[in-house]
């Protein structure tokens, strides 16, 4: 129902595999409280917002989240939701958004190695808009801020990476950090 609130359910926790490195340093912490802001280390496969399905009940017209949307939706908002600050924050904000995708089974070990090593970067869906929208909604609904137009700039870094272990990495800095 539409303003109802509910716990979301936990979800799995995936270990990183031993001795798997990217050309970024080893995965931080879930968390990371820094003089410039919060840096966040999510470890689920980065998905992107999917646009608003619309039909017809009952005579009426609707408009509704896929039920893939809503899962992802819930997935990372119950990570983000474990670190929520207290207090929304204010003011302008820079966001930094670096989603891991998967590494392509597909591929010949020449490629993969590429990939890992940063040398060949994502081209396929999701697009990075799709990505960052998902992102800035499921923090909005955590209350990291009050609203995503505050966010005002995006980090240096900012896009689509391979990566043996896929994941999402968070940055998010209050402009008057900087």
């Amino acid at each position: 129902m539409f303003g109802e609130h509910r716990p979301l359910p936990a979800p799995p926790v995936q270990p990183a595999q031993p001795g798997q490195r990217d050309h970024i340093a080893q995965p931080r912490k879930m968390l990371a409280e820094t003089g410039r802001g919060i840096s966040l280390y999510v470890p689920i496969v980065p998905v992107g917002q999917m646009r608003a399905r619309h039909g017809v009940a009952n005579g009426h017209a609707r408009t509704y989240k896929h039920a893939k949307q809503r899962r992802a939706e819930e997935t990372l908002t119950a990570y983000l939701a474990r670190h929520q600050p207290p207090e929304p924050m204010d003011g302008p904000v820079m966001l930094g958004v670096r989603a891991y995708l998967p590494i392509p089974k597909s591929k010949s070990q020449k490629w993969k190695a590429d990939a890992q090593a940063g040398r060949i970067r994502p081209t396929v869906k999701p697009d990075l808009d799709n990505l960052l929208k998902h992102v800035k909604d499921c923090l909005t609904q955590c209350r990291y801020w009050s609203d995503d137009k505050q966010v005002v700039e995006y980090l240096p870094r900012t896009g689509k990476y391979y990566s043996a272990i896929p994941r999402w990495e968070i940055d998010i800095v209050p402009t008057g950090d900087m």
